[in-house]
């Protein structure tokens, strides 16, 4: 297997149509399989860019850029999306997390070793 950073785990809440969900990824191939509509592209595209990136952008005036709010569910005032990585070249698991509200995107990366996450391209 090719060292990179691999995908291992995804927990959404209150994330677009998903109430509550977790998924552990085996390692190799994983598939996700069901009709048009029911979620696919949210548990998977959506979810990862919107936990990496965030949601939305202000523009210089102050205004909101976007629909940030039209992803957090409809059981409360904001969503929260966790991917857990393990990054094989250095042996190292690490999450990140974003905590969205109609106002703001809260990203954070924690290492589950609590040393510092190399930031260098190699």
């Amino acid at each position: 297997m090719e060292k990179g950073i691999r995908l291992t785990g995804t927990k959404l809440k209150n994330f677009a149509g998903f109430q509550a969900i977790e998924i552990q990824y085996p390692d190799g191939v994983s598939y996700i399989v069901g009709p048009n509509g029911s979620g696919k592209s949210t548990l998977t595209i959506t979810q990862l860019q919107a936990c990496i990136n965030g949601i939305g952008e202000k523009s210089s005036g102050g205004n909101l850029i976007g629909s940030r709010f039209t992803f957090i569910g409809k059981s409360g005032g904001s969503a929260d999306i966790v991917n857990k990585f393990r990054d094989e070249r250095y042996g190292r698991t690490f999450s990140i997390k974003n905590h969205i509200t109609e106002s703001s995107n809260k990203i954070t990366v924690t290492p589950e070793d609590d040393k510092p996450i190399p930031t260098e391209l190699s």
